[in-house]
């Protein structure tokens, strides 16, 4: 059977493309999440439990080329009466990076926000460098 060079490239063409379509249910890199609005979180520290709230205001202003939003907004927890500002808060995709400031020093949380945009789930970091999960959703 001889095959014409367009065909060739069809087919080619047609073998990368299969990867890219059996990724069923991903958004592509480049899709724009958002997380404005209100949302709940929970941080387990040993035997207790951090419960808190933020707030998040989309500033409209990307960090980049390829990168999300960039947000603005305050945070608040159960461990006494405090808000706190989100001193940066970036979305690249459904990666999420946020720095808190806190009396004791910055709290860095790294995680990702899920596929219908109501949860998130990830690693907080302390001033002190410990470590513990963080899951939020939309409140």
């Amino acid at each position: 059977m001889n095959f014409t060079k367009l065909q060739i490239a069809i087919f080619l063409t047609l073998m990368m493309l299969v990867p890219a379509c059996a990724r069923t249910g991903e958004k592509p890199s480049d899709t724009k999440y958002d997380m404005s609005g209100q949302w709940h979180f929970e941080v387990p520290v040993g035997n207790n439990v951090t419960k808190g709230s933020m707030t998040l205001v989309s500033t409209g202003v990307s960090t980049g080329v390829s990168s999300g939003p960039v947000y603005t907004g305050t945070l608040t927890t159960n461990q006494g009466d405090n808000i706190l500002e989100i001193q940066s808060f970036s979305l690249k995709g459904a990666a999420i990076e946020m720095i808190v400031l806190s009396p004791q020093g910055n709290v860095v949380f790294i995680g990702t926000l899920n596929h219908a945009e109501n949860s998130f789930s990830g690693e907080v970091t302390y001033h002190t460098g410990a470590r513990y999960p963080m899951s939020g959703g939309r409140s």
